[in-house]
């Protein structure tokens, strides 16, 4: 007995002295196979995929394993690190292993080829635009055991479907569970099919470019319970002709709609206070603006470069702070500013403001006085219709310049509205309903 208690403590002590003076790694970077590894913990013995290998040519089908071995040495794989497969053109389907942890930022930034993503139970942090600018993914396969994300009519969800993490961007439609309150950041940008987005009560919150520089989109309604847009919301969505706004809404965010070179007509809800930096940057094509009564704020290029506007109107009676460049400086001796009766003076005299040459007062909180036009309008138990349209550009405003309806073709649809008066636009002619 004696013995084998002798025998088991040496054992132990020379497992001990066997660690104590084991030699580090000589490595801190090797390639197996179709990828490179980086050495992230040499006691834990943890690796991340650094990127495609050098001399083996990537699969198009990319297994990333959760385990690797290289010189006698055996390494879990629990990370895929920054930038790894940047704009790669080869990977088609990506499965992530069991053990894989983490994808870092930007990790398949543009992988133009890619349509399936698997991800295992195991994977709990997805960085930033880790699946940005990837156009054709079809279906993101998420573990049931995953705790921390689920999938969705192939789309990416947190656990709960509160929040929308990525949709596929090959989809031709857009819709949300009604679970979904958060819109996360790049979740529902580069799609190049969808033309029209309805975005519902729901929402409550929406993030960093959450619909970036979809490519066909044309139509954006804004139902989501938000008081404002987030950085680059809908930026760079070139083809983007109507926007509609919640009434929820008081303040447009930094470049929210910079480089939409179609939009031609902004109509802002009564509650917008604040107009941030770069808002309509670069919209080349705009010509009108409607600014509501609680306007105040006006930030730097709000409206720079933005050199057709012609209508600027605004129903606030106090001036809003604007800046130097709040609007492109070559306007000024074209475009109206429209005001409330008896600010004309104010506006006159105000920063920025006065550098207008025409500033003349209207009476309709920022809608142009109506004219007779040969256009008859409807209105039956708050059903709007509009007679001699067919085919032609309808928009339809409250009295305080709050859009609620547009079309480029009207084909007689029934239009809803509330009580009180309505202004319709009918191509270049309005007409008012009470």
């Amino acid at each position: 007995m004696e013995t084998l208690r002798s025998t088991i403590c040496l054992l132990a002590a020379t497992a001990l002295m066997s660690t104590a003076n084991a030699e580090p790694l000589d490595f801190d970077e090797f390639e197996v196979g179709e990828l490179i590894y980086s050495v992230l913990d040499e006691d834990e013995m943890t690796v991340e995929v650094y990127g495609p290998a050098e001399e083996t040519p990537l699969s198009e089908n990319l297994v990333i394993p959760g385990e690797v071995t290289y010189d006698g040495h055996t390494f879990k794989v629990v990370s895929v690190s920054y930038f790894s497969f940047y704009e790669n053109d080869v990977i088609k389907s990506l499965v992530l292993s069991e053990g894989i942890e983490s994808i870092r930022e930007s990790a398949f930034y543009e992988c133009f080829l890619l349509k399936s993503v698997t991800i295992p139970s195991t994977l709990t942090v997805i960085e930033n635009e880790a699946f940005t600018y990837c156009q054709n993914i079809e279906e993101y396969i998420v573990s049931e055991n995953n705790p921390v994300f689920t999938s969705y009519n192939n789309g990416l969800y947190n656990k709960d479907m509160s929040e929308v993490v990525m949709l596929p961007t090959a989809n031709t439609t857009f819709s949300l569970p009604e679970s979904v309150n958060k819109i996360c950041q790049w979740s529902c940008s580069y799609n190049p099919n969808i033309t029209e987005i309805t975005i519902p009560s729901n929402i409550t919150e929406m993030e960093l470019g959450s619909f970036y520089g979809n490519q066909r989109l044309t139509k954006v309604t804004i139902n989501a319970n938000v008081t404002e847009l987030p950085e680059w919301g809908f930026a760079f969505n070139k083809r983007l002709e109507s926007v509609i706004f919640p009434e929820s809404l008081t303040k447009v965010g930094v470049k929210t709609f910079e480089l939409c070179q179609s939009l031609k007509e902004v109509s802002l809800p009564e509650a917008v206070e604040t107009i941030e930096e770069g808002a309509f940057r670069e919209c080349s094509a705009l010509e009108i603006i409607r600014m509501g009564s609680a306007v105040n704020s006006i930030g730097e290029s709000a409206f720079g470069t933005c050199l057709k506007v012609n209508e600027i109107h605004i129903a606030a009676t106090v001036p809003p702070t604007a800046c130097s460049n709040s609007f492109s400086p070559a306007i000024c001796p074209s475009a109206i500013i429209y005001v409330p009766v008896g600010s004309k003076e104010a506006y006159a005299s105000a920063d920025v403001w006065k550098g207008f040459s025409n500033i003349r007062e209207e009476s309709t909180s920022g809608i142009s006085e109506a004219i007779s036009v040969p256009f008859k309008a409807n209105v039956e138990q708050g059903s709007l219709t509009i007679s001699n349209a067919d085919g032609m550009q309808v928009q339809v405003y409250t009295l305080d310049g709050r859009m609620i309806y547009s079309t480029d073709s009207y084909t007689g649809e029934h239009i809803s509205i509330s009580g009180g008066p309505h202004i319709i636009k009918v191509e270049d002619s309005t007409i008012t309903v009470l």
